[in-house]
């Protein structure tokens, strides 16, 4: 599961994946991000003990602004 925060947080907009545990899936999340000319401002990663993980991040455009709804996302 994917959520997007329609309001800015800490200067950003946060993104939240929860999902069963795999192998790299945070390195996964950035290189979208980077192949939508997305900046990780901060990020953070928690694992629960029945094997799920919860990515959170907060990210800004090219220009380090929030993202809109508008913006068009290629991955």
């Amino acid at each position: 599961m994917v959520l997007v925060s329609e309001h800015s947080m800490r200067g950003g907009t946060k993104i939240l994946i929860y999902s069963p545990n795999r192998p790299s899936l945070f390195a996964r999340a950035v290189v979208s991000f980077a192949k939508n000319n997305l900046n990780v401002y901060d990020a953070q990663i928690m694992i629960s003990k029945d094997g799920f993980t919860l990515d959170i991040f907060v990210i800004l455009d090219a220009r380090n602004n929030v993202i809109s709804s508008r913006s068009p996302c290629r991955d």
